[in-house]
Parts: C-alpha cells; structure tokens; sequence
C-alpha cells in the first residue's frame, strides 16, 4: 500500500482525526531561472498560500530576536543568518497546509494535535517555525520547547526531589525555558492583562497571590531558579485555564516530543541513578500541555529520529514508530504533517539564493549538489559550508 494512501486513511478514520480536514495541495515551482531567486513580499504567514510554496520569505530581524531567542532555531540556520545578514525561509507545503489547518481549526472544541514528521534534515523545525510566526503575527501565547532530547543530554544541574530519584529537577533549564517565554511573550501577557487565578505558596516567607500579573509568576520562577520547573508547571496551568475562558489565544510547540517517551537517558544523579524522561518535571508539565482537554489552542509537535535513546537507534520516521504505544496513546487522535525533501523548484530557488548571496561561486556544480544531498536542506547546507 502507498504511503500516500495510508495517509488519506489516517486522515479520515474517526480513530486518527476528530474531524475531516482537507489537505492543502502541493503546488511546486515548475519553471525557474538559474539567476533569479524567486521571493515574496508577503512576509505575514497569514496570507502565505500555495501560490507561495517555493518561495522565499524574510522575516522580520525583530521578530526573530523576540520569537526565537538564541539557540531555538537549528544552528546551521542562524549561523547562515549570521552570514547573510537576514533570515529569508523557504515557503514549503507541509507548513502552508498547516498553516491552512490552523486557520480553518474550530478554536471552540478541544485542541488538535499536529504532529510533523520526516526525515532528519528536511525541514520539520523551520516549519514549526513558520507556524510559531503564524501565531505570532495572530497573537497567541506560545510555549515552545526547541529540543528536548537536548534536556536529556546537555543538563548542567540535575537535582533529585526525594531521597528514591523518583522526581528529578532540572532548575537551570527550566529557568533559562522560562527567560525565553517571557522574552517571547510577556508583551502580549500584559497587553491582555492576564492575572493568577490562585495563590502560589513556595515556601512560608515567599507567595505569589491571586490576581498577580501573570507576568510576576514568570518571573519569580527566573529569579528563583529553585522554583523554577514548579513556575512552568502552574504557568501551563494558568494558560490552559485562561484559554478555557477566552482570555487568549495559546500554542504548544515541542521539537523532538517523542524523546518524552526514551526508555532512557545519558544523564545520571549524583548517587549514579540513571535518569529517564517519565522521572523529570519538565516532562510532566509539557505532557500536560499536550493533552486536548483545553480549548483555544494548537499543540504543534515533532518527532524525530535523533530524539531517541541513543541505544535503540530508529530508522523509521514514522510518528507510530518513533512515538510508541504510549507516546501514540498520549496524542491521539493527531493529524500527521509530512514534511519530504525540497522538490526541484525550492532546491533551485535556494541555489539561486546562496548564489545571489555570493555564496556559492560556481553554477555548475548545482547537478553534483543536488545528486550529493538528495535535496535534503540540512545536508545541502554541510555540502556548502564554509571550509
């Protein structure tokens, strides 16, 4: 059976999807001039359609400074940022036609989980990108978690809550999740003026009470790195509640959800007890984050197979594969967004950009380049890298 045919199965079993979406339809560039990069003037992701896909887009450096603060986007991306003095993406199928999901959604009903799939490289991080400017542009809170398999590896601070290791902490990341969220969205919290709807107790000399700006329980889980992870656990509260009644609009974004669901990780406690993902707070509180028993929202995930265990390896990049039973219990239903390589027209288009930006010299060598990385963006981006 056609992978393309067990998608339109999954996409209209009552099991997978709530509802019945229509996918958007792939519109490709079909012509192009080896000299020209073909671009759009239309940066709002809003008005972005398949008369779009194969173009390419700037966003704004402001709102890239305020939406994606450092070390969010993939580093080849900002680096090439960095080179070109601007930040110019591809307008691709797989994020039009979520985009297009996002627009036509019912935000009276339970939130729909979307979950982006596909090979390593091919673009699934920049299209929860462009969705994250979607919401942006269309005021959403967003909480975006850019890679969690990096919890799992990278962790500086690891604290054990109880003498067993059954509750493990990491403060210093949830700390620096938390910098990140109010540098993204603490404009729009105060502009909606939203407020606790409880008190939070920490300890007998320190309280956050009822009717605090939201804004105040962000920032006494930064100042308080203790407080931290127990800071984002009430905030998703909060943002749940606050939808539920109308007062915003929230996203969930999570790159690499299924390293939520490793049997394992590298990472050990100071008693040498290996830690795994179910132990971890931050993993409970986005968990929560996930589940559709809210409204007015989105939760936009990706799995990927470099968010694995290390030692259980998975070439499937399927989300049933790489999520588990548990993981596939845990989102369902979900509609599948597939993102593939770059077809020829978005391949030439971003030739003619490097060129454009002087940074490839030599044209004929776009044939080699294309047979090189099979029009996989990430591995074209290594193949063009500077020595």
């Amino acid at each position: 059976m056609s992978f393309s045919l067990v998608r339109q199965i999954i996409l209209s079993s009552p099991k997978v999807c709530s509802r019945s979406f229509a996918t958007a339809e792939a519109a490709t560039i079909t012509s192009f001039n080896t000299n020209t990069v073909l671009r759009t003037t239309e940066n709002d992701p809003t008005h972005h359609t398949q008369d779009h896909i194969g173009l390419l887009y700037t966003l704004d450096s402001n709102v890239k400074k305020k939406l994606f603060p450092p070390s969010v986007l993939p580093k080849q991306f900002e680096d090439n940022c960095k080179t070109f003095a601007e930040s110019s993406i591809v307008i691709r199928s797989p994020a039009v036609e979520l985009i297009s999901f996002l627009k036509r959604a019912n935000y009276d009903h339970p939130v729909i989980r979307y979950v982006i799939y596909g090979r390593t490289g091919c673009g699934k991080s920049l299209t929860m990108a462009h969705a994250l400017h979607y919401a942006h542009v269309n005021k959403f809170i967003t909480l975006h978690v850019p890679n969690v398999w990096r919890w799992f590896c990278n962790t500086k601070e690891i604290v054990a809550l109880n003498n067993e290791s059954t509750v493990i902490d990491f403060p210093l990341e949830a700390a620096s999740w938390l910098k990140n969220f109010s540098a993204t969205n603490s404009d729009l919290i105060t502009e909606l003026n939203l407020r606790l709807s409880k008190d939070y107790v920490w300890n007998k000399r320190e309280t956050t009470p009822a009717n605090s700006p939201l804004n105040e329980l962000v920032a006494h889980g930064i100042a308080r790195v203790k407080y931290a992870s127990a800071v984002i656990d009430g905030l998703i509260d909060e943002l749940k509640l606050f939808s539920n009644k109308g007062s915003c609009k929230t996203m969930v974004a999570i790159d690499g959800f299924n390293g939520f669901f490793n049997f394992w990780t590298v990472l050990k406690t100071s008693e040498k007890v290996r830690v795994t993902p179910d132990k971890v707070t931050l993993t409970k509180s986005f968990l929560k984050a996930a589940e559709n028993d809210w409204k007015n929202g989105a939760v936009i995930l990706t799995v990927d197979k470099d968010a694995t265990s290390l030692k259980y390896p998975n070439e499937n990049h399927y989300p049933f594969h790489l999520l588990g039973k548990k993981g596939v219990e845990h989102i369902d239903p979900f509609i599948p967004i597939h993102v593939p390589e770059m077809n020829k027209g978005e391949f030439h288009n971003l030739l003619n950009y490097l060129e454009e930006r002087k940074w490839l010299q030599n044209p004929q060598g776009r044939q080699e380049l294309e047979f090189l990385s099979q029009r996989n963006p990430k591995e074209l981006i290594k193949l063009c890298a500077s020595l």
